[in-house]
């Protein structure tokens, strides 16, 4: 193995290594956005008393309510959104699917 070809392969290997860890810097973020919000939701808008009870329908209506939700809806569909892509990426590894034209079908022209 030569030098060159030793310093691209590092190169390969540093610039796959800082790729994965934005992707998972971001699923990281997405995961702590839901477990946060969704823990202030039940303290500031549900809270587990009577009058927490009798407070709450008031409470939904609230801005900072609504963003909490809003947030915890959307970072759990983020995250559901990463397992599928995960679960298909970790299938393609497994299954390399191949097209093959058949060879009696013309391919089409080029203009």
């Amino acid at each position: 193995m030569s030098y060159l070809s030793f310093s691209k392969t590092s190169e390969n290997i540093i610039s796959l290594t800082k790729e994965i860890i934005n992707i998972s810097g971001i699923y990281i973020t997405w995961i702590l956005l839901h477990f946060i919000c969704a823990n202030l939701y039940a303290t500031y808008c549900t809270p587990k008393t009577l009058v927490g009870f009798i407070y709450s329908p008031f409470a939904a209506t609230l801005t900072h309510c609504k963003c909490l939700r809003w947030t915890t809806y959307n970072a759990g569909l983020s995250i559901e959104n990463m397992w599928f892509i995960l679960g298909s990426w970790i299938l393609k590894k497994l299954i390399p699917i191949k097209f093959n034209m058949p060879k009696n079908v013309e391919q089409p022209e080029e203009n």
